[in-house]
């Protein structure tokens, strides 16, 4: 058996490094803005946005007696000045 000085490497251990370095290499600059990308989107999905609905109604529309009118056509129409103000 021959001993091997301490300076030099065996090809085992250089494909041990080669391998290591493949591993935990730098990411290259697409793959950090896809990361970026897609932190942004993840931290911008679970923000609390304010909004402004409208809770949904049930109504049936009677006649003077008090009997429903089936198939009567009902609209709604509604203003948030608040919010038309803050769009202009």
């Amino acid at each position: 058996m021959r001993a091997v000085p301490s300076h030099t490497t065996t090809e085992y251990e250089q494909r041990c490094e080669r391998a290591i370095a493949q591993i935990v290499k730098p990411p290259t600059r697409r793959k950090s803005l896809f990361i970026l990308f897609l932190l942004i989107l993840i931290a911008l999905s679970i923000y609390p946005f304010e909004t402004t609905g409208v809770p949904q109604w049930r109504i049936q529309v009677v006649d003077e007696a008090g009997r429903p009118i089936p198939a009567e056509l009902v609209s709604q129409d509604w203003e948030d000045y608040f919010a038309e103000e803050s769009l202009t």
